[in-house]
């Protein structure tokens, strides 16, 4: 760790394990240690200049701070991991609730046919497992990354509106009279 320095005789740290360390990366108490050796064994006849001192200083609290930075990003980052992203995951996979879809047979042994290894079924609903989005197709629990492929979204706004018709269509036949000879000459009245 210390070698000989060629200048006055005097013993210097050797900066390359130190850097070594932490795969290159030199941290504050790394930082530290190297001021501290460098004023511990400075040259008394040449001390070193306070303007030099000073930089030394000011990039010792860039560094801390910079640290303390890359410490904010990664709690945040561990949040949106942890928090944000499953709640995402789970609010996009709840979107598909009601689609067909094709998906790999979660209950595969060895002597399932091969025609039985992707299934296909209606998303009933969604629930966390694992701390995954897992879609429930039938009686089986489908991890999210085993859809293998997606089909069209039930159109159930046309078959709320079918509905709508039909019932409209039933209204309007127990409002109509029954004689049909009127409805002809009152037709025939408004072309007149």
């Amino acid at each position: 760790m210390y070698g000989q320095s060629p200048f006055i005789g005097e013993n210097t740290v050797n900066t390359q394990n130190i850097a070594a360390k932490d795969n290159g990366i030199l941290g504050k108490d790394d930082f530290l240690k190297i001021l501290i050796t460098e004023l511990k064994y400075q040259d008394p006849l040449s001390p070193m200049d306070s303007k030099e001192s000073i930089a030394q200083m000011a990039s010792f609290s860039a560094l801390e701070q910079m640290q303390n930075l890359n410490k904010s990003f990664d709690n945040m980052a561990t949040s949106i991991n942890n928090q944000l992203l499953p709640s995402i995951l789970l609010q996009q996979a709840s979107s598909m609730i009601g689609r067909e879809v094709a998906y790999i047979n979660p209950n595969i042994k060895e002597d399932t046919p091969e025609n039985e290894y992707i299934l296909a079924g209606q998303i009933n609903s969604v629930m966390v497992f694992e701390g995954r989005p897992t879609f429930i197709i039938g009686n089986d629990k489908v991890p999210f990354d085993e859809i293998v492929e997606l089909g069209q979204m039930p159109d159930t706004n046309q078959a709320a509106l079918s509905k709508i018709l039909e019932k409209l269509d039933e209204l309007l036949k127990t409002f109509q009279p029954d004689d049909d000879s009127n409805n002809e000459s009152g037709a025939g009245d408004l072309g007149a």
